[in-house]
C-alpha cells in the first residue's frame, strides 16, 4: 500500500463514480478500475457498493478512507514540520560547554540566537573538557564550545571551528607594587610579571581536572616555587578575590572584557613563554549543520572572534 492507492480509493469515495475519479486523478478510467478490482481482490473485502451506478462506501472501505485521511494528516503535518526545519524555523540547538565558556559566551550569544529562532529548543550541558568531548562523540550534543593547548592531541572524528586565541594571564589586585613589578615583553600582550617574585603570594587555584589549573601548575613548576594554594570550585569566585588581593589567579584572557564584578583584578601575562590556548567550537566531522547552527557559530565569532 502506499499514498497513490489511497488517494485513488479516496477520490472514488469522493466522486462516487469511477470516471469522475478518473478525471480528478488524471488518469484513465480502464485504469482505475482495474486499480480497485485488483485491490478488493487482493484484500478479499469490497471496500465499494455499487447502487445505481455510483459506488458507496462499504464499513471496510469506511475504515479504509478514516484510515488514509489521517496518513494525509500526519503526512502533511509532517511536511510543515520539515519545511519550517528546511527554513530554519523550527529545530534545536543542543550544545556543550565549559563553565567558563559558559559564563562569558552563552549569555550573549544565546540571547541573539533565541531572538532569531524563538521556536527552537536549547538543549545545554556544563561540564570539563573530558565531557566536552565524549558528549560530542556520542552525539548527544551538535556542538561543543571549549578550548585547548596548540599540539594537543585532537580528535580525528571533529571539526574544529577557530574562534580566537586565548592567552593564560595572571589576575591579581590593581596593587600598584604589581604593575611597579611589570615589564614589556616581546609576545606577550600583558604587561609580563616574573613568577619568581611572587612566590610569597598565595595561589587561587581552580581543580586540576581544568586546562588552566594545569598550565597555571606547568609555569609554578617552571618558575621553580612552591606558593599557598586555594582551591576554587568556581572561576568567578577565585577572580573576584584576587581582586580584593586574596592572591593570585591563572586565568584566560577572555574574562579581561567579560568578567563583571564591583572590583576589577588586573591583569599580567607570566611564564616563560606566553602559554595560548585555541578557543573554538567543536563539531563531529561526519554531521552537516544546520542554517541555525551555523548561524550561532558566527554569532560567537561576531563577540569573540
Amino acid at each position: 500500500m502506499d499514498f497513490r492507492e489511497l488517494q485513488y480509493v479516496v477520490a472514488i469515495a469522493e466522486h462516487k463514480t469511477i470516471s469522475k475519479a478518473a478525471e480528478a486523478l488524471y488518469i484513465t478510467q480502464p485504469s482505475l478500475s482495474r486499480f480497485l478490482a485488483n485491490l478488493e481482490e487482493e484484500m478479499n473485502l469490497k471496500l465499494f457498493e455499487r447502487i445505481n451506478k455510483r459506488l458507496f462506501l462499504t464499513y471496510a472501505g469506511q475504515q479504509y478512507v478514516n484510515t488514509a485521511n489521517h496518513i494525509f494528516a500526519l503526512k502533511s503535518e509532517l511536511d510543515n514540520t520539515l519545511n519550517e526545519i528546511a527554513r530554519s524555523e523550527l529545530g534545536s540547538l543542543r550544545i556543550a560547554t565549559t563553565q567558563t565558556h559558559g559564563k562569558y559566551v552563552l549569555p550573549r550569544c544565546l540571547s541573539l540566537f533565541r531572538t532569531k529562532y524563538p521556536n527552537f529548543e536549547i538543549i545545554l550541558h556544563e561540564g570539563g573538557v573530558d565531557v566536552m568531548e565524549k558528549y560530542l562523540a556520542d552525539g548527544l550534543v551538535d556542538l561543543s564550545i571549549y578550548s585547548a593547548v596548540p599540539g594537543d592531541d585532537r580528535n580525528p572524528d571533529f571539526e574544529y571551528l577557530y574562534i580566537n586565541s586565548e592567552e593564560i594571564v595572571l589576575a591579581l589586585s590593581d596593587d600598584d607594587d604589581y604593575s611597579k613589578m611589570a615589564v614589556p615583553k616581546e609576545g606577550f600582550r600583558y604587561p609580563w610579571l616574573d613568577l619568581k617574585q611572587l612566590d610569597r603570594i598565595t595561589f587561587l587555584m581552580m581543580p586540576m581536572n581544568w586546562r588552566v589549573s594545569k598550565i597555571g601548575n606547568l609555569m609554578l613548576k617552571e618558575a621553580g616555587i612552591k606558593p599557598e594554594k586555594i582551591i576554587f570550585a568556581t572561576l568567578e569566585t577565585a577572580v573576584s578575590s584576587a581582586a580584593y588581593g586574596v592572591g593570585g589567579c591563572f586565568v584566560a584572557d577572555i574574562c579581561k572584557d567579560y568578567f563583571e564584578s564591583a572590583k576589577q583584578p588586573r591583569y599580567y601575562s607570566v611564564g616563560r613563554v606566553p602559554w595560548v590556548v585555541d578557543f573554538f567550537v567543536a563539531k563531529r566531522k561526519s554531521t552537516q549543520l544546520t542554517h541555525a547552527q551555523l548561524d550561532f557559530i558566527e554569532m560567537i565569532r561576531s563577540y569573540f572572534g
